[in-house]
């Protein structure tokens, strides 16, 4: 299911938040399985079920993902400068790891530097001769975009769309997002899965 977003009036932020769950079974000196996440506890539920009947497997790993999706909008005065990454420093306590893109209102999905932001920009606001710039899908990005779920869904078929010949108004009526995901995982038991 696509994460929900609401939006924080005063704070010009939507917020959203996506959970997952992953099982690795281990065997008497290695892993068994990789730990794939699924949005479904049910489906963690059978891979317990039948991993915990395997005479091979000694212990049975149960994690939680918990990822927290912000939006909010910026202008381009308010990036980095040019070469500058976007980066965030240091994962807020508890955090697994933090993820930092941009989009804008029309064009592509996610600008991974603030640089394919600006050329990006020049592009959707020129007149669009020839292939959208690089940048739009870096590999950090799409990966980590595609381990939320319902993520890329979640701007309907953005990704499929050709471009308009302009942003619908004109380019006044382009707005510039920070998307910062931030990822917790956390070991649970089997006990503490929902139903």
């Amino acid at each position: 299911m696509p994460p929900t977003l609401q939006w924080n009036a005063n704070r010009f932020e939507r917020t959203a938040r996506s959970v997952m769950w992953t099982l690795t079974a281990h065997g008497a000196q290695d892993q068994l399985t990789a730990p794939l996440p699924l949005e479904d506890a049910s489906g963690i539920r059978q891979l317990y079920a039948y991993w915990s009947s395997q005479p091979l497997v000694h212990r049975i790993d149960l994690g939680e993902l918990d990822t927290h999706i912000t939006e909010r909008f910026i202008t381009l005065t308010e990036l980095p400068a040019p070469g500058r990454s976007a980066d965030l420093l240091r994962p807020p306590e508890g955090a697994r790891w933090v993820r930092r893109h941009f989009r804008f209102t029309e064009g592509a999905l996610a600008l991974a530097t603030p640089d394919d932001v600006r050329t990006h920009h020049a592009w959707l606001t020129g007149d669009r001769r020839g292939p959208a710039p690089h940048g739009a899908a870096d590999a950090w990005g799409v990966a980590a975009l595609m381990e939320v779920p319902g993520y890329l869904r979640w701007f309907g078929d953005a990704l499929n769309r050709a471009p308009s010949p302009r942003p619908p108004g004109g380019p006044d009526n382009l707005r510039l997002l920070e998307v910062t995901l931030t990822r917790y995982a956390r070991p649970i038991s089997f006990a503490s899965l929902p139903s």
